[in-house]
């Protein structure tokens, strides 16, 4: 006896189906695009922190070892090589855009080396990082000693 079955096929998504996978999909990337935005920003504020650190370690234990220190920036690579106790340390800034320097202006390709005496280094220097939405201005008074993060191209 043939008997008919009436029924829901099971061999595919239907359209309301459809529409409810992609509302959710729509929903949690709308939720969670923002925090990708915000991480853009998160890391320039890291790597701008990162390079201050850097210059005040640079600067106090030039003083307090009585030696010279060097920061080398290489701008083609976007590395910065600095002079430790046990040898020397890099890291690669993905944001880094240019150094101006008080004695010798606005740097943004090849290498530059900076001293680090156990006077300190004496020369104003503004390191810019950007990103497409911000800049930020790591500003160091050499006289002072003071290091500061501003918003902006300063």
């Amino acid at each position: 006896m043939l008997t008919l079955q009436i029924g829901i096929s099971n061999k595919g998504l239907t359209l309301l189906e459809m529409i409810i996978v992609l509302f959710l999909f729509t929903f949690a990337l709308s939720i969670s695009f923002p925090l990708f935005l915000n991480l853009e920003i998160s890391n320039l504020k890291t790597e701008a922190q990162r390079m201050a650190s850097i210059i005040r370690y640079l600067n106090d234990n030039a003083a307090a070892y009585k030696r010279i220190f060097r920061l080398k920036f290489n701008f083609s690579k976007k590395i910065v090589q600095w002079e430790e106790l046990e040898g020397w340390k890099e890291y690669r800034f993905k944001y880094l855009q240019d150094i101006n320097l008080f004695s010798k202006g606005k740097i943004n390709e090849g290498e530059i080396i900076l001293f680090f005496k156990p006077i300190g280094n004496l020369e104003i220097m503004k390191i810019h990082f950007s990103n497409k939405k911000q800049i930020l201005t790591v500003f160091w008074q050499g006289i002072s000693g003071k290091i500061k993060i501003l918003h902006g191209y300063q």
